[in-house]
């Protein structure tokens, strides 16, 4: 039982980081393709604070 909870928390940790990688990776233009027109008030952050929110986020 223990190793099934542990196996399971390891592919939940994997699972974070890749999603948390793909965010920081992601570009302005791609986060507003993604959108579909919800994501105007991207438009108003800068980069930088764009990264600070996906690292909060993640």
């Amino acid at each position: 039982m223990n190793t099934t909870i542990w196996v399971f928390q390891g592919i939940l940790v994997a699972l974070m980081l890749f999603t948390g990688v793909l965010k920081l990776a992601t570009t302005k233009e791609q986060f507003k393709t993604l959108g579909r027109g919800r994501l105007d008030w991207f438009d108003s952050l800068s980069s930088t604070q764009m990264k600070i929110i996906e690292v909060i986020e993640a």
